[in-house]
């Protein structure tokens, strides 16, 4: 009996366990895009993965669709990760001091 309750604990725990280790790593992936980093570099294809509000990795070798809870796929666009701010209200650009590197995103 108690080799019995032992087996069944050991089997639940390696199953929970295998769940864990299946669980999504990113939140988002956006797969096969076209890379312009802002460096100046050439662009180039690769795959941007994002977990919360975060760009956690660039990839230019393809990463597994199964490790995102969602995935975009960006073939044939353009992907510029984390160099340019969506939301920057500029109205009166000449009495805004920095503003010029808002609007260059440098």
């Amino acid at each position: 009996m108690m080799l019995r309750v032992a087996l069944a604990i050991a089997l639940s725990t390696s199953f929970s366990a295998l769940a864990v280790a299946q669980a999504p790593t990113y939140d988002v992936l956006i797969a096969g895009g076209t890379v312009i980093d802002g460096t100046g570099a050439p662009r180039y294809r690769a795959d941007v993965a994002i977990r919360g509000d975060r760009v956690v990795l660039v990839s230019r070798r393809p990463i597994a669709r199964t490790r995102a809870r969602r995935v975009v796929d960006a073939t044939g666009r353009i992907v510029a990760p984390g160099f340019i701010d969506l939301h920057a209200h500029l109205e009166p650009l000449p009495q805004l001091p920095g503003a010029r590197s808002a609007v260059t995103q440098g």
